[in-house]
């Protein structure tokens, strides 16, 4: 039986990583899944496929889940982006010890533009590791100088602590701009689910401050003040990726019975914010969430641009090796930021 799974395994992966496109269209023709008017990307739907078929129906225990989660990008992330600097290390916040990794593709600049990355994993799982391949891409795409940074999470830190580290990783970064090598005057903050809630955080937080982020990225934003949207009922219980176990066991461990969601530490921000670009996926659950930030910064004046991935799923950017989208999302981030 293990001899059968390594093999289902080793070929499950090559074909994801390297069978063409036109090769899952085929393999699909007919039977592609299609939900709210929107069609799934064939690949993605292959590799739902194949997670689907190597997964237990209990989710793992919390060092076991942030284990496998943090080996996504050396199985699905393809070919490492090579970057001339990656630098490792910890930093004080809060009086915690943080990781953080600064990327930088041409480190001869002394100053340069900054990037504040803040990973996802619903508050409980997730690392510098885990989104290593997406900083990759940033760093060589921007041109910026990516500082990605691991806060405190559930269950041994529980919501505000994330909260409360991105506030103030914030503040540690525009006092250090200058021994970091960026321009403090043009810090941008990015961050895909959990992070980019705390992109939007840390925009409001900064409204009050001297220094604002020159603009934010938030990539699929979930927005819990909303309940149970249209895009959760018609999702959550598909078995796409973020299904509504995985959601409760976030829930669980990230936050206590006392949180509360409607608390003005987590809602969004009544001022306007710098320039925004939100992307949202056709197949994520918290895809109408997304479209609320979008209307809420616009109603507020914010100069918002959204992008849709209308076929794919929560989580995509971690798979850069099965999703040649990865790379275009890294992209249209940069032209974001350069225009």
């Amino acid at each position: 039986m293990k001899v059968f799974v390594a093999v289902f395994f080793l070929v499950g992966r090559a074909l994801l990583l390297y069978a063409p496109q036109a090769f899952w269209q085929c393999f699909y023709l007919g039977r592609t899944k299609r939900i709210d008017g929107r069609t799934m990307n064939p690949r993605a739907q292959a590799y739902l496929s194949f997670t689907d078929r190597l997964s237990s129906a209990d989710l793992p225990p919390v060092n076991v889940f942030r284990d496998g989660y943090d080996k996504l990008d050396a199985i699905f992330g393809g070919k490492r982006v090579a970057i001339e600097q990656v630098d490792k290390r910890e930093i004080v916040i809060n009086q915690h010890p943080l990781n953080i990794r600064t990327y930088d593709a041409d480190p001869s600049e002394e100053l340069k533009p900054g990037l504040l990355f803040f990973h996802g994993g619903g508050f409980v799982i997730g690392s510098v590791k885990s989104h290593d391949g997406f900083c990759r891409r940033l760093a060589r795409d921007t041109g910026r100088r990516v500082i990605s940074v691991e806060y405190r999470k559930g269950p041994e830190h529980k919501l505000p602590s994330a909260q409360q580290d991105a506030m103030a990783t914030w503040e540690w970064l525009v006092d250090h701009a200058a021994n970091e090598g960026v321009d403090k005057n043009d810090i941008a903050i990015c961050g895909d689910s959990a992070g980019a809630a705390l992109t939007l955080v840390v925009a409001r937080y900064a409204a009050q401050q001297a220094i604002q982020p020159s603009a934010i990225i938030p990539i699929y934003p979930p927005e819990a003040s909303l309940g149970e949207t249209n895009s959760r009922q018609l999702l959550l219980d598909e078995n796409i990726s973020l299904t509504r176990k995985v959601i409760d066991w976030f829930g669980g461990h990230a936050a206590d019975a006392s949180t509360n969601f409607a608390d003005p530490q987590y809602a969004l921000s009544a001022k306007k914010l710098p320039r925004t670009y939100i992307i949202t996926c056709g197949f994520d659950p918290l895809r109408d969430e997304g479209e609320a930030i979008v209307r809420h910064l616009t109603a507020l004046g914010t100069e918002v641009t959204h992008d849709e991935m209308p076929g794919l799923f929560h989580n995509y950017i971690l798979l850069g090796g099965v999703f040649p989208e990865v790379d275009e999302t890294s992209r249209s981030i940069a032209s974001f930021l350069k225009g």
